[in-house]
């Protein structure tokens, strides 16, 4: 198992955090591969002193000398690890509690399938305090990605483009780099997460864990910004990302008709009627699913 941790200019209590949650894993065997984005500062001597402290040796820092994106900057640490399955996580996001890695990788394995999904508690630091926030959860209609057909699943995620959280994915490897190979190849740069649109395109599809496995620091990322910079940046890799669906060989005639739809302007009328379009909508605006909050104790409630 390989946990990917990707830092750029990140506060380094920030990173501490979110490292003491992975090093604490149990009854798991992993690796962890740190690569930093061309920080100004990369924190290399802070890094080395946390992991010996803790006596833990199975680590790799990539220190990248230049600032290439998330992608490249995922690629770069995808490429040495030697785990079955990688996990990403970034500063601020960590794991749930300590038995998260093993039960996940069980899963998955189990399931029979290449990478799997779950759930998160969403957290926001304000004045130094940490506090749970309820936001609309991704993806909205979980039932189809449990219960529908690999076609039910592929429509919602291409078409009416209920995404899943970037940082809910578990994936073998081999499979993960060779998608983010893809599209880099594109100069795709921030939207790490544009591989699981592309998988999904290909069928692909990943299985539902039915637990929280994160800790997600709400509006720390480019996804939760609300900056118009990242907003267009993220545009712009979503549409180089459709370009290689578009170029794709030998695609089947359900794939064309998905390009058909993400591709070609729609009038508003027309959209809503795209299927499933209207019956989506009115679910987001009356019966949003929420996240899940930590109820006394440190369960979770994770109701819709």
């Amino acid at each position: 198992m390989s946990v990917v941790f990707q830092i750029y200019n990140s506060n380094f209590e920030r990173i501490r955090k979110s490292l003491l949650s992975i090093v604490g894993q149990k009854n798991i065997r992993f690796e962890i591969v740190v690569a930093d984005d061309g920080s100004d500062y990369n924190h290399k001597k802070e890094l080395e002193e946390f992991f010996r402290e803790r006596a833990f040796k199975d680590y790799k820092l990539i220190l990248n000398r230049e600032n290439q994106g998330t992608v490249r900057n995922h690629l770069s640490a995808i490429q040495v690890c030697e785990g079955e399955y990688t996990k990403a996580l970034s500063p601020g996001d960590c794991f749930f509690d300590d038995s998260v890695l093993r039960e996940w990788v069980d899963f998955t394995r189990n399931a029979g399938c290449s990478w799997a999904f779950a759930e998160a508690v969403y957290y926001r630091n304000k004045n130094g305090e940490d506090e749970i926030v309820r936001v609309p959860a991704n993806p909205h209609d979980l039932r189809t990605y449990i219960f529908g057909s690999k076609e039910r699943f592929m429509w919602h995620y291409i078409v009416l483009s209920d995404l899943i959280l970037g940082v809910l994915f578990l994936c073998r490897t081999e499979l993960e780099m060779e998608y983010l190979g893809r599209i880099a190849s594109v100069n795709v740069k921030y939207a790490d997460d544009n591989v699981w649109r592309l998988m999904v395109f290909d069928g692909i599809t990943g299985k539902y864990f039915q637990r929280v496995t994160v800790l997600y620091e709400y509006g720390s990322g480019v996804s939760t910004s609300g900056s118009d910079l990242w907003r267009k940046r993220l545009e712009e890799d979503w549409n180089r990302t459709n370009e290689i669906m578009s170029a794709s060989e030998n695609l089947t005639d359900y794939q064309r008709k998905m390009l058909k739809k993400i591709q070609q302007p729609q009038r508003m009328l027309s959209k809503l009627f795209t299927k499933g379009k209207l019956k989506h909508c009115l679910s987001m605006r009356w019966k949003r699913r929420m996240t899940p909050v930590l109820q006394a104790g440190g369960s979770t409630n994770a109701g819709n």
